[in-house]
């Protein structure tokens, strides 16, 4: 009997530990809403998708660029995918301007949201249920009464650091005092003028969406899903946690809640063999190896041929075999050290032993990669958060800076043999690489424990900071400055009129007894 009873104890208990040990997160659906999305938000975001996916969960992705093959658990509804269309020609985009792009985005996220709404496809899925679901916040905003409809908890996914626009309704305010906004060329410490513009630049940036924007984007996802949904900002504040694709190597150190997470760098992993072509290429590079390679968005044809020839003719003086991304594979004045490919294996290249150098437009995953890799950067930035990933990619001591639109050979040269022959910069880029793999998990499976855990606690409300509850006065304690220093003010006030009074009393009774002495 005794025996009896020890077995079924040992079975109940071999029972509890391996329960135990099993995450309370079975197979649960998961959406990602992704409709504005470029090629290279997608790649940010897909490692986090097929890791979900491999764990058994139903993975529903709304995008208008396809992920490739087909996956195991992954739905993929493709939508607008002409959207970018009117950014056909960068290079054209770069010469109109920051800020004039910026414009320009708005009327366009307006445009394709309203594309969206239409598609039946994409309407239906808000009655399917969801455990979580996952926005893109740059230029979604109007996805977030859709989001609403779902009635599931959120998170929030930034394509670059997350800026205080966005943090600020959770409660994480950046300091514009050493946070420097991502739209200007300043580091983390500015000068009294700079923190000046900084604050002001936030300041008026935030009310002028705030005024003009907001109001638009509500009567957009309340059109299609009714006029009673809530605010731009109750949504806002109600995300679970934001996912910043960042890394502090990269941007500057920053406060951060609980419930932001920097998951920067999923994408990045170990270099593998190259095709043969590539391989032998790269092999023979005894000299070094340089990658050339302006991504995706920008072809190699939409190059001026003027532009072209001052790197043709720059690389034909360098004794290193350069690699160059050019979509046509056919150029007739190709130096011997030169060879083209439509397309190539960034990493794999990037952690070849002979790769010197990558010239690249700055791009947030290209920038990663090239730290992951620790390969000093030439940067070419073009557009977006390009000048500001090419801006700390300088004061991180492992790049240089060209300007595309004006660019002569002497610069191109002299930067370039710069980055090669000075070992400043391979040992800053080598030394960055070091701080950046030194972390305590990968960043695909730090995004993977927070989204299981924010399913696994219906949505982690615990975790939310009580200033998602506080306005501006409140957050920085302006109400409470106001009262002390109108405080302050009565007091001196009452002192003055008490000091005033008491002067001319004593005044008065010296007056009196003078006139009683002459009396």
């Amino acid at each position: 009997m005794k025996l009896q009873v020890f077995r079924v104890s040992t079975l109940f208990l071999l029972f509890g530990l391996f329960a135990s040990s099993i995450d309370l997160v079975t197979s649960e659906n998961v959406l990602f809403i992704l409709p504005i999305a470029s090629k290279s938000h997608k790649r940010a975001y897909e490692p986090l998708i097929n890791a979900l996916a491999a764990r058994n969960h139903q993975v529903t992705v709304v995008s208008p660029v396809k992920l490739g093959k087909d996956r195991e658990n992954v739905r993929e509804i493709v939508t607008n995918t002409s959207i970018f269309d009117r950014f056909s020609d960068p290079l054209k985009l770069r010469a109109q301007g920051t800020l004039s792009m910026m414009f320009q985005s708005y009327d366009f996220v307006f445009e394709a949201c309203q594309r969206a709404y239409r598609e039946e496809e994409f309407l239906s899925l808000y009655k399917e249920k969801f455990d979580l679901v996952f926005l893109n916040a740059f230029m979604n905003d109007p996805f977030y009464g859709f989001i609403y409809k779902t009635g599931a908890p959120y998170i929030l996914l930034t394509p670059q650091a997350a800026p205080t626009s966005l943090t600020e309704f959770v409660g994480n305010v950046m300091p514009s005092s050493f946070v420097p906004s991502a739209m200007l060329p300043f580091r983390d410490e500015m000068s009294f003028k700079e923190r000046a513009i900084n604050f002001l630049f936030n300041l008026l940036l935030d009310l002028y969406v705030g005024a003009t924007m907001n109001h638009k984007i509500e009567a957009v996802y309340r059109k299609e899903l009714g006029e009673d949904l809530p605010s731009l900002d109750v949504f806002r504040r109600n995300a679970s946690m934001i996912f910043t694709n960042s890394h502090f190597t990269q941007t500057f150190p920053r406060p951060l809640l609980p419930d932001v997470v920097e998951i920067g760098g999923m994408h990045c992993k170990p270099a593998k063999a190259l095709p043969k072509d590539l391989q032998e290429f790269a092999d023979g590079a005894k000299d070094g190896l340089i990658l050339f390679s302006l991504g995706s968005i920008v072809q190699g044809n939409q190059m001026p041929d003027s532009t072209r020839k001052v790197f043709m003719n720059v690389f034909s003086r360098l004794k290193q075999r350069v690699l160059w991304k050019w979509e046509t594979e056919v150029m007739s004045d190709l130096p011997s050290n030169v060879k083209l490919s439509k397309w190539v294996p960034q990493q794999d290249i990037l952690g070849h032993p002979n790769l010197r150098l990558f010239m690249t437009h700055g791009g947030l995953l290209s920038t990663q990669e090239a730290i992951y890799h620790g390969s000093p950067l030439l940067a070419i930035p073009i557009f977006g958060d390009q000048n500001l990933n090419a801006h700390q990619a300088e004061l991180g001591g492992f790049a240089l800076t060209i300007e595309i639109l004006d660019v002569t050979e002497e610069d191109l040269e002299t930067k370039i043999r710069e980055l090669l022959e000075n070992k400043k910069y391979a040992e800053n880029a080598k030394k960055l690489s070091k701080v950046f793999r030194d972390q305590p998990e990968t960043p695909v499976e730090r995004a993977v424990f927070w989204s299981e855990y924010v399913m696994r606690h219906n949505g982690a409300h615990h975790m939310r900071s009580a200033a998602r509850k506080l306005n501006m006065f409140q957050y920085h304690s302006i109400d409470v400055f106001a009262v002390l220093i109108i405080s302050l003010l009565v007091i001196l006030w009452v002192v003055k009129l008490a000091t005033v009074k008491i002067i001319k009393v004593i005044c008065c009774r010296r007056a009196k007894s003078v006139e009683k002495k002459n009396q």
